[in-house]
């Protein structure tokens, strides 16, 4: 079970983020640069956005060496069209404002996999399992867990 599947940036990196992203991943790549990720994207709840932001573990941080590495892996996922032996389940938010979840549509559609199931939440923000729907997330997760249990 796959939720919010990081297929691809929500909205453009801006050109000279990438090129000096690129640049320091040789030279400096464990540099700790802002994403200014805002954590209102995260969840609807508001009980959750704060947690989010109280949290010390949480963070805006990433290197270009995590970037470049990042884009290295999502470019790979894209071109593996078979490969998965198992059950597959997306649980794709329809308001990611993170993850660009018309690649994880698109890359759903290409996969050959025998036994793929695709579940959307089209009020969803990236954690559906953190956002105000999350009983009808887990209630799908549970049926495809215990569906496949057998």
């Amino acid at each position: 079970a796959v939720s919010a599947p990081f297929l691809g940036v929500y909205g453009p990196v801006p050109f000279f983020k990438k090129t000096a992203a690129y640049m320091l991943a040789n030279i400096w790549g464990s540099i700790q640069l802002s994403t200014a990720v805002d954590a209102g994207t995260v969840s609807r709840d508001e009980g959750v956005i704060q947690a989010y932001k109280a949290d010390r573990l949480v963070h805006d941080k990433m290197t270009p060496k995590m970037f470049t590495t990042m884009v290295a892996a999502m470019t790979d996922t894209l071109t593996r069209e078979t490969g998965y032996d198992c059950p597959l389940l997306f649980q794709v938010p329809g308001q990611d404002r993170l993850v660009d979840q018309s690649k994880s549509l698109e890359y759903f559609k290409r996969l050959r996999v025998a036994d793929k199931r695709l579940k959307t939440y089209p009020d969803s923000f990236h954690e559906p399992m953190n956002d105000l729907d999350k009983e009808m997330f887990f209630e799908d997760l549970q049926a495809w867990i215990e569906e496949h249990a057998k």
